[in-house]
């Protein structure tokens, strides 16, 4: 399996850790108890709570969880002592590190997979092990519980100093890219909504369009269809998981707001004209329309605002409403001439 499988896969896993939440829970509980009571013992000792995994673990995609042990690394002078018990069989375990020999390295593994923590390799002669800051359920902080771990515990077993480096958004080009698409994408959907566009679509329409179960589906299929390669963008581009999801989800956020504009755009660049006066019946005091003619689709009509104009119009009567409608079959109302009498309207009735 590539790498690239397994980013891909890493969506299932989330999925999956969903469902055995309970089971994760009364694990960890489990864990924790066994943790606690290594705790008990060491009054007046100098320790930290970590958590153990065994490299091959964390890279292998058939876990629940990528925590196989809460342990107690312990100072004993010249050694570092960890004590714990495994998960999976309740076996415990206890080794020891000379402090001036042991060495640690920073692991660039944070991702789904390893739990979105930030890991450190210790090497053992009974074989090395991964570790991380034990911070409860809040991952959001293991970056630096672990770089103050490291300081504290491992002196002789210095790190890069920017091993444990808070992420940068601006100062990595790949998320940098997606925000900026994320910018320009919602500026493109509020400005031609509201500023530079005078069609208008119905939004009578759009909750059809919503409602049907086939587009639906098609916006899901697409949703998936553009996540993971943004995800597996970000990822490759050394963005951490927890990041790169995030910025997956406001860029597909951004692409579902201008997805209506942009089709409105070219429904009218395709047209074959302007719009076109349509009969439309007032058919209640709350200012709805629906279409004389029902053998054109026309959508029903709803106008919330300037309720003194619509006021003139009598149940049953009838009025005319410019609408554009190209190819792709997009119903928008012409503000350019639908508003001009509703302005000459009001501006009377100042006078």
């Amino acid at each position: 399996m590539t790498n690239m499988t397994i980013l891909d896969v890493t969506f299932l896993i989330v999925a999956a850790q969903v469902v055995l939440l309970p089971y994760l829970l009364y694990v960890r509980r489990r864990a924790k108890k066994s943790q606690d009571a290594i705790v008990e013992q060491l009054r007046g000792s100098r320790f930290w709570r970590v958590a153990i995994s065994r490299p091959e673990h964390l890279k292998s995609i058939l876990k629940i969880s990528a925590i196989q042990a809460l342990a107690v690394l312990i100072d004993e002078g010249e050694y570092l002592c960890l004590r714990g018990h495994w998960s999976g069989t309740g076996e415990a375990f206890s080794l020891k590190f000379p402090k001036q020999s042991v060495r640690v390295s920073c692991e660039e593994n944070r991702s789904l997979m390893a739990g979105n923590m930030a890991w450190v390799r210790i090497s053992h002669p009974a074989g090395d092990l991964m570790m991380a800051a034990d911070t409860g359920l809040n991952v959001a902080n293991s970056r630096e519980a672990l770089a103050d771990l490291v300081r504290s515990a491992f002196p002789f077993s210095p790190l890069s100093a920017n091993a444990f480096h808070d992420f940068a958004l601006e100062k990595n080009s790949r998320s940098m890219a997606v925000t900026v698409v994320f910018f320009v994408l919602l500026a493109f959907a509020l400005f031609d909504t509201y500023v530079f566009s005078a069609y208008e679509l119905i939004d009578a329409q759009i909750d059809d369009l919503l409602d049907k179960p086939l587009i639906r589906a098609a916006g899901i299929a697409i949703t998936i269809a553009l996540a993971v390669p943004v995800y597996r963008y970000l990822v490759a581009g050394k963005v951490p998981v927890r990041e790169s999801l995030a910025l997956a989800v406001l860029l597909l956020t951004a692409i579902a707001l201008s997805a209506f504009p942009a089709l409105k755009r070219i429904d009218q660049r395709l047209a074959d004209g302007v719009s076109a006066d349509y009969q439309y019946r007032v058919i209640d005091s709350v200012v709805n329309l629906e279409p004389v003619d029902a053998s054109q689709e026309l959508p029903r009509l709803r106008f919330k605002k300037a309720p003194e104009y619509w006021a003139q119009f009598p149940v049953g009567s009838e009025v005319t409403i410019p609408l554009l409608r190209g190819p792709i079959g997009l119903w928008q109302l012409d503000h350019a001439r639908f508003d001009p009498p509703i302005f000459s309207f009001y501006e009377k009735r100042k006078k």
